[in-house]
């Protein structure tokens, strides 16, 4: 789900609660009465002389069944917790052979499904029964955005975060890095940029695109490109970039915007004479010095002062890009 996904719109969430026992927690079961006593599985058809031998009293060769039928009462009573403090409105497909409950739920937005798992969590605020140690669980959830199969991996990665780091909920969410730049790619993290920028002082965004990269080149090409742009906006730029888009990057530096206009031009004229393009996999180079003959960028700026609304900049860099990109490698500077 996009950030800002309008509230009304519902979407398919997966939610993970795991849980991990102690032998405490089983023995304070067994003990409290969750489960009889006695196994429910019983002892090999042995002579009662020869089970001895193999194994001591009857009663041995109870306990362990006795532990797996109180982890499974507890691994079904946690799991009755968790869907009564979601209201039962999660689908829930669980197994006791495992820790872990996986549900899905309907939600209008990602702050809701945050409260959700809140409220999950604090639902095992108190034990079970009196005198059982608390047990609580780890969370991790993630919108359907991606596909099922994606989110599910969010969620999953999202409750190791939950349970290594210690947080009561982690949210799942796309990755923070592009797999193919190294640079951040998370639209809201560049918007928070420009916040931090605007409320320190006049500050600009550079939106660069890249065109030229043949429809049949090859990944290894793509990624040269890719790196190659991004080197030379960087260096020019002297701030970190981001990659929100396939073969976009943004800049936001704190300059004026003349300033910022004669680096969006430095950053064209610098690709358009560049050379350098090559992908290196473990020492091994292979070099691309053909797209040096096609491959240009365009660029967008826009520029603001303290005050001045970030998305809105944001956007007007957004614009301004687009009407450069029409025509291409050209710089275009938003009015705004």
């Amino acid at each position: 789900m996009a950030d800002g996904a309008g509230e009304s719109e519902l979407h398919a969430a997966h939610v993970v609660v795991e849980f991990r026992f102690a032998p405490e927690h089983v023995e304070a079961a067994i003990e409290a009465g969750l489960t009889p006593a006695a196994g429910t599985a019983g002892p090999p058809l042995f002579s009662d002389l020869l089970r001895a031998l193999l194994a001591g009293p009857a009663g041995e060769w109870d306990e362990p069944a006795s532990v797996d039928a109180t982890r499974h009462a507890l691994h079904e009573l946690l799991g009755a917790r968790a869907d009564e403090a979601l209201g039962g409105r999660a689908q829930w497909q669980s197994c006791s052979s495992f820790s872990s409950h996986a549900g899905e739920v309907a939600v209008a937005s990602e702050s809701q499904l945050r409260q959700l798992t809140w409220d999950v969590h604090r639902a095992f605020a108190e034990p079970l029964v009196p005198f059982l140690p608390t047990i609580r669980p780890a969370i991790g959830a993630a919108v359907v955005c991606a596909g099922p199969v994606e989110a599910r991996r969010r969620a999953m990665t999202a409750v190791a975060q939950s349970r290594l780091l210690g947080e009561p909920c982690v949210i799942g969410r796309a990755q923070e890095i592009d797999l193919l730049t190294d640079l951040r790619c998370r639209r809201s993290t560049l918007l928070s940029e420009v916040v931090l920028h605007l409320a320190a002082g006049p500050a600009s965004v550079l939106a660069c695109a890249v065109d030229g990269v043949p429809p049949d080149a090859e990944p290894r090409q793509v990624e040269a490109v890719a790196r190659g742009v991004a080197r030379l906006l960087e260096q020019r730029a002297g701030t970190t970039l981001f990659t929100t888009v396939p073969r976009s990057f943004h800049a936001v530096v704190p300059w004026p915007a003349e300033q910022a206009t004669r680096t969006a031009e430095d950053v064209r004229a610098a690709v358009a004479a560049y050379r350098g393009y090559a992908f290196n996999l473990d020492d091994i180079i292979w070099e691309y010095p053909a797209l040096s003959d096609t491959v240009r960028v365009s660029v967008g700026v826009a520029s603001g002062a303290p005050g001045d609304d970030a998305a809105g900049l944001l956007a007007a860099a957004d614009a301004a890009l687009a009407e450069a990109a029409a025509d291409g490698d050209r710089v275009v500077v938003a009015s705004v």
